[in-house]
């Protein structure tokens, strides 16, 4: 059985090597295809081994819960456009928050440190905590769930040593200013998570501006013919019901998989195989969607609707498949040495100032 699932949390290489190696956590998934562009993943799955919720709740599991509505799926909403939204909210946020706590730390930057005024000095730096708070709570939240995700199947994907830093920096800084003994780097974090944010976000509009896929529907006619109370109606393709009767006259593409009941069929399949023979097809045979009538008017009858159709699940199945991720053959392998190297370089560090001079490897650590 194949299913695609809408996935806004994806977004980069790590997340595409962890959705296409589903089959390795669930025996009963036998493959999975992401496209990246589009957010989505082709899951193939053995419904006797594992049923579509199981397959939901795995996806929600590891971090990539789908995105099913059924207000999405009534309106012909794209489901992106709500995560978009919640995107745009916390740059938003974010950005307020980053813009404030630079400017109250100016005075600090310009008076190196020693602000006459002690009790403004305090105000400002207690008015950046509170606005640091949201930022890290609620801007940052995509990065610490995707971390945790990481985490839990065991991958070191990217986003790890990026929560790492931002743990280091608002704990050290919130450390400083609860003890009095500085005041921390508030505006540089939430500068970086406010600049990563906005950097993901036109990571999105770049790969959909870029992106120029077409489905069947850009192939298929606008309507077709069918009959209706023993009349001939003109109906949007989208109206077209299984079990319906079409008629398909000289040169009409056939918009769905169906029984010929009436006519001498010859189609021409040269859009679905690329051979451009005819193909006579007898009463009572199969006349797949994507053929065209090369000869006169026949009756066929629906027995799949159009999005159900071969043609179609092919489509979307090749259309998958075929996308090579770019940035995966760069980016992937590099993440997971990068992320190791970095750990394995704060924890030298670590060791080394606790043997030489203790009183150095919270700052050291830390930077």
């Amino acid at each position: 059985m194949h299913v695609t699932f809408s996935l806004p949390q994806m977004h980069c290489s790590s997340c595409i090597y962890l959705l296409e190696n589903l089959h390795r956590i669930e025996p009963g998934i036998l493959s999975s295809t992401t496209s990246f562009q589009r957010k989505e993943v082709l899951v193939t799955f053995n419904p006797h081994q594992i049923s579509l919720r199981k397959v939901v709740e795995l996806l929600a599991f590891i971090g990539y819960e789908p995105h099913i509505t059924l207000n999405d799926v009534l309106q012909q909403k794209k489901p992106v456009s709500t995560v978009r939204r919640n995107k745009l909210y916390k740059i938003g946020v974010s950005g307020f928050c980053f813009a404030n706590i630079m400017m109250l730390s100016l005075p600090d930057y310009f008076s190196s440190g020693h602000i006459a005024e002690k009790g403004l000095g305090e105000t400002f730096m207690w008015l950046s905590f509170i606005l640091s708070i949201p930022v890290v709570f609620y801007g940052a939240s995509d990065l610490f769930k995707q971390a945790w995700a990481g985490i839990r199947q065991r991958d070191l994907n990217i986003d790890i040593p990026i929560v790492l830093a931002i743990v280091m920096t608002f704990g050290r800084s919130y450390y400083e200013i609860l003890t009095g003994t500085g005041t921390g780097f508030l505006d540089s974090g939430t500068g970086i998570i406010f600049f990563m944010l906005v950097g993901r976000w036109f990571q999105d509009m770049t790969y959909e501006s870029l992106s120029f896929d077409r489905d069947y529907l850009s192939y298929f006619p606008l309507g077709v013919t069918v009959i209706r109370n023993q009349s001939e109606v003109n109906v949007p393709l989208t109206q077209l019901q299984k079990g319906e009767e079409i008629v398909i006259r000289n040169d009409e593409m056939i918009p769905a998989d169906a029984l010929l009941k009436e006519g001498e069929a010859l189609i021409d399949y040269s859009f679905v195989s690329g051979e451009n023979r005819p193909v006579e097809v007898k009463s009572g045979h199969i006349v797949y969607a994507g053929g065209r009538q090369t000869g006169g008017k026949i009756v066929l009858q629906a027995i799949k609707d159009p999005s159900q159709s071969y043609i179609t699940e092919l489509w979307n199945k090749l259309t998958l498949k075929g996308r090579k991720h770019t940035n995966e053959s760069f980016v992937h392998p590099w993440s997971r040495y990068f992320t190791a190297v970095l750990l394995t370089i704060a924890t030298l560090t670590f060791v080394y100032w606790y043997v030489n001079d203790f009183s150095k490897v919270f700052p050291a650590v830390t930077a």
